[in-house]
């Protein structure tokens, strides 16, 4: 696993205090991992601060797995 995925996965586990097991590239946060609308924009602010990161309303709106997250951030690193 890279860095960056574990630093995804290890800060959504924490944020929605579920086991970082669950928290695969696949896992959606609302039916997978039981986030709520709020527990969502908490997590984004989250993200934002670990990563040093803005995101906008839409790219967090098209964030609905894991996985959309960790690409997001790879390319955000890339830059």
């Amino acid at each position: 696993m890279d860095d960056i995925g574990a630093r995804v996965r290890n800060t959504i586990a924490e944020h929605l205090r579920v086991p970082v097991s669950n928290v695969t590239d696949t896992a959606r946060f609302d039916a997978d991992l039981g986030a709520t609308s709020k527990d969502n924009i908490e997590m984004i602010m989250v993200l934002e601060e670990v990563f040093g990161v803005d995101i906008s309303d839409t790219a967090a709106e098209e964030m609905l797995t894991v996985g959309d997250v960790i690409a997001f951030m790879k390319r955000k690193q890339s830059v």
